[in-house]
């Protein structure tokens, strides 16, 4: 499948061909029509990372903090490995996109093949032909809407989660700062929700484009010093911060124009310093808008798919979506006007030229994708004609921080071993392993690595797996070595203890950098 990769070390964006990912019990397969890209978030992904590595040092302070206690405790030389392992890392751009259901897990009950929807989710939504999707992270489409729509799923939600922060009532004067594709959309939201809106932007270019679309957006400068007369002597009732900047302009701007007793609300990324006395005379509340709701950054939300229930968390990122698309659905929150262009996944650079360039007015971007190719799993790296006779050949099952950091840069030099297929749930990592390790080749779904010709398996997974892939590695006659531990429940342990055999071979690993020994020498 063709995915778009940003090289984090360099810059750089790639259109990648690599296998399909392959879906869990409670997750299904997307093959995608349309993405949208979100012009703040990539644009600054982007622009960190052309960044050499002192100046994203100087832009992640935080980072940098945890480096050096992990150095600390570990060591300059394995610190340095770590921090240019993560920097030399392939990630993928974009995070809302629709497209129909090809495959469903083993559990899915509410999605079935051939359903329309629309996805969400860094790393799951992404740029690219087909996606895993977790069923808390995608929604059905109303039968009404089309896939252009669909694919403004996710940076609605962010928008809806922004005014459910601000608790607007009918009739209130609300204020968006920053009139960007984020800004738009809420503005869209609130004057659906019967609310007296405005927005503000420094962008004239931008603020003449809107007031062309029947929108009432000022420069900044007009609002404060007209915003008595613009909301009848009051002051805004709520603000919502929607721009992106390096000062503290749009935060001081929101103490200036709100009522005693007003509201604002963080949702873009603005440096938070600001003088006390607006923000003390007037009591005002500051409040942020955590991305799409509640659910988001929560693994168990998001990626295990347990819910909250409803009564007690009414609004999720996943109910956020399907209320915007609900607006969207009843013709409260027209789409076509937020779609400025639209590019084949192919003309990417063309598409984050706008964005980059900054000297082109754009709104909505969306890619579309052509037609799919056959669903693969498995991709030949390089050319080779079947297993080494004279070396031993090595299948690895998982590729996290461990297998990258400790176990593979150890083996990947010795002239004994064989470095023959690796096996990653989501295919966009492949591409990093294939620069760095001579793997002859990838795959996404272990059961296919499990049926080639190799001598020893590695697995490297989450525990919960352990077991499960030993006894599937020992039934097929490799011989297994796996990271401890070899089971979480004693019970399944047990089982599997009763039907060993006394040929089959495999070593359980233990992390000895941690004993009180290791530490000591």
């Amino acid at each position: 499948m063709k995915i778009l990769l940003l090289n984090y070390k360099s810059g750089d964006i790639l259109l990648s061909e690599l296998p399909v990912p392959e879906i869990g019990d409670r997750e299904i397969l997307v093959e995608v029509r349309y993405s949208l890209i979100s012009p703040g978030t990539e644009g600054n992904t982007i622009y960190v990372s052309k960044k050499n590595i002192f100046q994203k040092a100087l832009l992640r302070p935080d980072l940098v903090k945890k480096v050096l206690n992990f150095a600390k405790s570990s060591g300059f030389s394995k610190t340095y490995s770590l921090v240019k392992n993560k920097l030399e890392s392939y990630i993928p751009l974009g995070y809302s996109s629709s497209g129909e259901v090809v495959e469903v897990g083993r559990e899915v009950t509410e999605f079935k093949v051939r359903d329309r929807v629309a996805c969400s989710g860094q790393g799951i939504a992404y740029h690219g032909e087909y996606e895993v999707v977790p069923i808390n992270m995608a929604v059905k489409l109303p039968e009404n809407i089309g896939f252009k729509e669909g694919a403004f799923g996710t940076l609605g939600a962010i928008s809806m989660q922004g005014v459910r922060q601000a608790d607007v009532s009918v009739g209130e004067n609300v204020l968006i700062i920053g009139m960007g594709l984020i800004g738009e959309l809420t503005y869209l939201i609130l004057k659906a929700s019967g609310v007296n809106v405005l927005g503000c932007d420094v962008d004239e270019k931008r603020i003449e484009t809107l007031k062309g679309k029947g929108l009432d957006v000022y420069k900044n400068g007009e609002i404060l010093e007209n915003y008595l007369p613009l909301t009848k002597g009051i002051g805004f009732d709520k603000v919502i911060i929607c721009a992106s900047s390096k000062n503290n302009s749009p935060i001081e701007m929101s103490g200036e124009v709100l009522r005693k007793k007003g509201v604002v609300v963080v949702l873009g990324n603005v440096k938070m310093e600001f003088s006390r006395e607006n923000f003390y005379k007037k009591e005002i509340d500051i409040r942020f808008s955590t991305s799409y709701g509640p659910g988001r950054y929560d693994r168990k939300y998001e990626i295990e798919g347990i819910d909250y229930p409803l009564p007690y968390v009414r609004w999720t990122l996943k109910r956020n979506i399907e209320s915007f698309l609900r607006l969207v659905s009843d013709k409260k929150v027209d789409i076509s006007s937020l779609i400025s262009h639209t590019f084949k996944i192919e003309e990417f650079e063309k598409a984050y030229g706008i964005i980059l360039g900054k000297k082109e007015i754009y709104s909505g971007i969306l890619f579309e994708y052509g037609e799919k190719k056959e669903i693969k799993r498995k991709l030949i790296f390089r050319e080779f004609d079947g297993k080494s006779k004279d070396k031993i050949s090595v299948g690895v099952i998982g590729a996290g921080n461990f297998a990258k950091n400790f176990i593979l840069p150890l083996i990947k030099d010795r002239k004994d071993i064989e470095l023959f297929g690796i096996c990653t749930k989501n295919g966009y990592s492949l591409k990093e392993l294939k620069e760095k390790y001579p793997f002859k080749m990838g795959f996404t779904d272990y059961r296919e690595l499990l049926e080639e010709d190799f001598d020893v398996l590695l697995i490297f997974t989450r525990h919960n797996l352990h077991l499960k892939l030993l006894k599937e590695g020992l039934e097929r006659g490799k011989i297994v070595y796996l990271e401890k531990p070899l089971s979480i429940y004693e019970e399944e342990f047990n089982k599997f203890k009763e039907a060993l055999k006394e040929d089959h071979r495999f070593m359980v690993g233990f992390n000895r950098r941690f004993s009180r020994y290791s530490i000591e020498a």
